[in-house]
């Protein structure tokens, strides 16, 4: 996802996040359950990395302009 404009405001905006990230996640979350130890760490750690990012830009909503 990039940054760029968006049409339909906030509210499209935070969509086209959910969308961008939902799928990795969920990727990672499918992998962690088939990993052993030391990949369920690495996979924990860039769940918690994408999350993070995923907050942080949902989060700063209010600072866009749309």
């Amino acid at each position: 996802m990039t940054d760029s404009f968006w049409t339909g405001g906030p509210d499209a905006y935070a969509d086209g996040l959910r969308e961008h990230y939902k799928p990795r996640l969920d990727e990672l979350r499918k992998h962690r359950n088939d990993a052993d130890d030391t990949e369920r760490l690495e996979l924990d750690a860039e769940i918690e990395r994408l999350e993070a990012e995923h907050k942080s830009k949902l989060d700063s909503i209010d600072d866009c302009l749309f």
